[in-house]
């Protein structure tokens, strides 16, 4: 499975215990696993780390948190740091 992150600006509600229920739901029924996610400040109200299979689960995943709990997300791939130093001499 690919490494997913995704951005979260909610809209004028914000992110209380019931969306946030439901954006982890929409990942679960869409294919995702949500490994962890963070509340933030500034810009983004939160971050998701997820797993996908391929890319157009991710997309059907950002469609999905889009539509489901209005919140503007962004999805982008992730590569483990562990897979980055391997290329990288000592």
């Amino acid at each position: 499975m690919a490494s997913y992150i995704t951005l979260l600006q909610a809209r004028p509600e914000g992110l209380g215990p019931v969306r946030l229920a439901e954006l982890r739901r929409a990942v679960r029924d869409n294919g995702g696993r949500l490994r962890d996610y963070y509340l933030t400040s500034g810009q983004y109200d939160a971050v998701f780390l997820t797993d996908a299979r391929d890319d157009e689960t991710a997309d059907a995943i950002n469609a999905a948190l889009e539509t489901i709990v209005d919140v503007e997300a962004r999805t982008m791939r992730a590569w483990p740091s562990e897979d980055i130093r391997a290329d990288v001499p000592d």
